[in-house]
């Protein structure tokens, strides 16, 4: 069993977006049904929340947890989003064309502390519902065929566990969803563009942060969230549609007096097609960044514990596919103040990740 390289740095955010401790157990198990030419579309069932909300898929290549979904809405209910490693049940109801909007309610709790690590059913009126809403504008784009012989297509969630190092009584969370790049992929004939605006919200009761400093031990219902993403090619070669350049970001804050993050930032570019030899091989370069709520700052202080205002991380991450089985990704991340612990250095931390795919 190996080990999670954020128990290591004590970063906040989640180095890896496939840390989990080992199990065994079945994920997502989901039925869609579309309609009006898929302009339609129901998908009951269990499912990871990340594949359909808050995603961008020019972050896919990155590794950091942070990338894949913001960490204002990733640590907003006390064990986590559901997402991976514990996808709820929920209805999503999607409209789509050039203009998409989806909305979806979920079970509010996928887990508990003590079931973290298994696959939760229940529904519970005091846990409540996430409520999601998102719409997206995208400019319309013409596929090209494959350029290479196409293996089967699939895709998957690759995910992440992030644990929170400042106090012990506070849960690990955290998870993500990124696309499975192993498949050969279709390049897009002209510059596409996406900008999608969305919320959230929690229907259950929640600690406000605040006022449990006070002697109130206040208790709230409702926990909020908004955010935005947006990701646009740049450039694309015309002789040669594999090379382009693309970038990407997203920006989300939620309740302060609630959530242990209240603002959270990502940003970069992704170079594909960088070495022409070699069909699918991407080059990205991106900055994450997440604040702490005053609200948790004050009740880290409340028991003698100081901490930083945000925790940063930087990467530049190379993949490249090797064959239709195997890819192979070096990658570089530096932290700045881990877990918005000032007792805690600047982290560099060096990795490969290898895939192999049938």
């Amino acid at each position: 069993e190996g080990v999670n390289p954020s128990d290591t740095v004590g970063d906040f955010q989640g180095i890896s977006t496939i840390a989990a401790q080992q199990t065994w157990k079945p994920y997502e198990t989901w039925f869609q049904f579309d309609i009006l030419k898929e302009r339609l579309s129901f998908l009951l069932g269990m499912f990871d929340i990340n594949s359909e909300f808050y995603v961008n898929e020019t972050a896919a290549i990155f590794l950091n947890s942070a990338f894949a979904l913001g960490s204002e809405f990733a640590q907003s209910e006390s064990n986590g989003v559901p997402t991976f490693p514990n996808p709820g049940l929920g209805l999503r109801l999607r409209v789509s064309d050039s203009i998409s909007l989806k909305t979806a309610i979920m079970d509010g709790d996928t887990n508990t502390p003590d079931k973290t690590w298994n696959q939760y059913y229940r529904l519970d009126r005091n846990e409540g519902a996430l409520l999601s809403m998102e719409i997206s504008f995208t400019s319309h784009e013409e596929k090209l065929k494959t350029v290479a012989p196409s293996s089967k297509r699939f895709q998957r969630r690759r995910n992440r566990m992030r644990t929170d190092h400042l106090m012990n009584t506070f849960n690990r969370f955290g998870r993500g969803r990124q696309k499975d790049r192993s498949s050969l992929m279709e390049v897009p004939k002209g510059r596409y563009s996406k900008l999608t605006l969305g919320s959230w919200y929690y229907t259950a009761e929640f600690n406000n942060l605040v006022e449990k400093n006070t002697a109130t031990n206040k208790i709230q219902r409702g926990n909020w969230g908004v955010y935005s993403t947006g990701e646009k090619m740049l450039w694309q070669d015309a002789g040669n549609p594999i090379q382009a350049v693309s970038i990407f970001f997203h920006a989300g804050i939620s309740d302060k007096d609630v959530n242990k993050v209240d603002m959270s930032f990502a940003g970069g570019f992704v170079y594909s097609g960088i070495f022409i030899k070699h069909f699918q091989n991407q080059i990205g370069c991106g900055l994450t960044a997440a604040h702490i709520s005053d609200g948790f700052q004050t009740a880290l202080m409340d028991i003698g514990e100081k901490t930083d205002d945000w925790e940063i991380a930087a990467e530049i991450t190379y993949r490249t596919q090797v064959n239709k089985t195997l890819s192979f990704q070096p990658d570089i991340q530096y932290i700045f103040d881990p877990g918005f612990n000032p007792g805690l250095e600047n982290a560099l931390v060096c990795g490969i990740r290898f895939e192999i795919a049938f």
